[in-house]
């Protein structure tokens, strides 16, 4: 059996200069929408792909955690 996936490429990815000027709240509205969904079924989704993120809040925290760590990279130079 062929299992068939079909991605929406109508969504739009901001390059890396436009997202370095954006302002904190330019940034948070890309997230939340432009990166990130919330689905009717309380799944954390990517907006590119629609694939699931996180199903729980554990893995939210899970998420959290992990970004904080490159976040900590990134301030280190470590990346």
């Amino acid at each position: 059996m062929k299992l068939n996936v079909t991605i929406d490429t109508e969504s739009n990815a901001v390059d890396i200069p436009s997202m370095y000027k954006m302002s904190p709240s330019e940034y948070s509205s890309y997230v939340d929408g432009g990166l990130f969904f919330f689905d009717h079924h309380e799944i954390l989704r990517a907006v590119l792909g629609d694939y699931p993120i996180a199903t729980t809040p554990e893995q939210v925290a899970l998420l959290i955690g992990y970004l904080e760590g490159i976040a900590e990279k990134m301030r280190d130079g470590e990346y």
